[in-house]
């Protein structure tokens, strides 16, 4: 798991302070490349995409990740799906209510990260764009589970979904612009709520 304890757990709303730059580099491509992982129970907030306000920062995957080898052991010992619940995913699903996911074929989805470890394929529990109000715990759990039972050791860590590496600047890759107005417009909401 990573460390991120140099301020990106909190947000600017808890804290108050809209000058912080620490709390600003965390919302550049390049803080968030060098920092990724990030640890399940510790995913800074300021990375939860707001669509109401028009805040959209990039995605990132929950999952295990793997090396192609353990991916391949872990599907083998994989019974194949049965009708009890949904078992794969589909453009509108939330998170599931089994995991893993599976595809049309009946074997779990896989997804490349781009990331600096060792194990680049990832096996998906949600998207911070799916993430719902309800954390996956029990998937977490149970993905967990079934991969020690395949002999496989992993965590579940957040993962950036997408590729960055094509971009010659990555300085240009901020959010911290539209995080800054995405709590301007929640505080002028609520300021209108409490009128």
């Amino acid at each position: 798991m990573s460390d991120t304890s140099s301020g990106s757990s909190q947000t600017l709303e808890n804290t108050g302070d809209d000058t912080d730059p620490k709390f600003f580099e965390t919302l550049t491509l390049k803080y968030m490349k060098a920092h990724e992982p990030f640890d399940v129970y510790d995913f800074p907030q300021q990375y939860i995409p707001r669509p109401k306000y028009g805040y959209l920062p990039p995605a990132f995957i929950l999952g295990a990740a793997l090396t192609f080898p353990e991916y391949q052991r872990y599907a083998e010992q994989r019974p194949p799906p049965n009708s009890q619940g949904p078992q794969s995913i589909g453009a509108n699903s939330q998170v599931p209510s089994s995991v893993p996911r599976r595809g049309s074929d009946g074997t779990p989805l896989l997804q490349k990260v781009w990331t600096k470890s060792d194990t680049p394929f990832l096996l998906p529990i949600c998207s911070s764009y799916k993430l719902g109000k309800r954390f996956p715990t029990e998937e977490c759990e149970a993905l967990l589970d079934d991969l020690e039972s395949a002999g496989i050791e992993a965590n579940i860590d957040w993962y950036l979904r997408e590729d960055y590496s094509q971009w010659a600047d990555e300085s240009i890759l901020d959010w911290s612009q539209p995080y800054r107005d995405m709590v301007a417009k929640r505080k002028q909401a609520r300021r209108a709520k409490g009128q």
